[in-house]
């Protein structure tokens, strides 16, 4: 039996090693870690030890300087079969350009990632015949085993609180284009804050860089509620984790949540992977869209948009990011509402 391998960036192994699929013949082999910090000299020695494999199949999901190195050095002969994940350059350009679309839209960045394995997978994932890369996918249950990550306690006052059937937030993104306003945040929270009749959690998540998480929660005006985490005393409480937990970790949260909040982020595809409820704010970015019937868009449509693959660039517009600032604090709540049930608030603090 053939083995897989896959080579990850070291802060992504330990997710990578979590995940499981459905098909008992899915597994992988080895993970292999390839440390950023280490440059160009750690890379030559990865790809050294990587030459021992002998690998007869290679797939490059990224096509970037990178891993065109990796790939030319590894094609140790002319039998390793090679595909690569098409950037398609000019197809770009033609979009953000001249606002000429040769894309199936909405772009779902699930499918494209299966389109470039169709002569190994003895399937034609063409999107005009009905076994499509969406429907192979849409077929593939995944999960994580996160058995042993563990949560840290969190509470508010002397009321501990539960992750599950909490309401995920994700505020921060990699590039602050496709971030929602945290005023729109902050205006969310009180809202859904107000209510007085359904008892639940609403945590924040996202990395130690994702400044706008405190932003958003100091602007709310709400005490600390332990050391670890801050905390609103709120008939629905909120904390803010971000910062405070590992990719697991955060998964985990997300696996548990009645709803989660995010815009084109990887904390929002894994949401939507793990088939949980999900809000996605897409506003600048064609390629985020998530693929799961259990997650919904909130989008407005502008003249300009999209205009960057992911969130990278300027805004074009006069009305600085209106992609995003349009989708409106009430719209969010009520979807919200819609899937956990919690009555809105007669009117949002502006």
């Amino acid at each position: 039996m053939a083995e897989i391998h896959f080579l990850t960036r070291s802060d992504f192994a330990d997710v990578v090693y979590a995940f499981r699929t459905t098909d008992s013949k899915s597994r992988l082999d080895r993970v292999w870690r390839l440390d950023r910090a280490t440059g160009w000299r750690g890379l030559w020695r990865l790809v050294r030890e990587l030459q021992h494999e002998q690998f007869t199949h290679i797939y490059d999901a990224h096509s970037n300087l990178r891993t065109f190195f990796i790939r030319a050095i590894l094609r140790w002969n002319l039998r390793t079969q090679i595909v690569r994940r098409p950037k398609n350059r000019l197809k770009r350009f033609l979009l953000f350009n001249l606002r000429k679309n040769l894309f199936v839209m909405p772009f779902r960045g699930a499918d494209s990632y299966l389109e470039p394995l169709e002569k190994w997978l003895g399937t034609n994932v063409n999107k005009n015949t009905d076994k499509s890369a969406e429907k192979i996918s849409s077929g593939l249950t995944c999960s994580f085993d996160l058995s042993h990550v563990e949560l840290p306690a969190i509470s508010v006052g002397n009321h501990s609180l539960t992750y599950q059937n909490c309401i995920a937030l994700v505020p921060g993104a990699a590039w602050p284009l496709k971030e929602w306003p945290k005023e729109h945040w902050q205006n969310l929270l009180r809202n859904l804050s107000l209510s007085n009749t359904v008892a639940t959690s609403i945590v924040i998540l996202g990395g130690s860089g994702d400044t706008i998480c405190a932003e958003i929660f100091n602007g709310l005006g709400a005490p600390e509620a332990n050391p670890n985490a801050g905390g609103s005393t709120a008939t629905i409480p909120c904390l803010n984790l971000a910062g405070q937990l590992t990719w697991l970790q955060c998964l985990k949260v997300i696996s548990q949540a009645a709803a989660v909040v995010a815009a084109d982020t990887g904390l929002m595809h894994a949401a939507d992977l793990l088939a949980r409820p999900t809000i996605a704010l897409i506003g600048p970015t064609a390629f985020g869209y998530p693929k799961n019937q259990s997650s919904r868009v909130l989008d407005v449509p502008l003249y300009c948009r999209p205009c960057t693959k992911d969130g990278r660039g300027h805004c074009r517009n006069s009305d600085y990011k209106a992609c995003m600032k349009r989708i409106e604090p009430e719209r969010v709540a009520h979807a919200i509402r819609e899937i956990v049930n919690i009555p809105m608030s007669a009117h949002v603090i502006h």
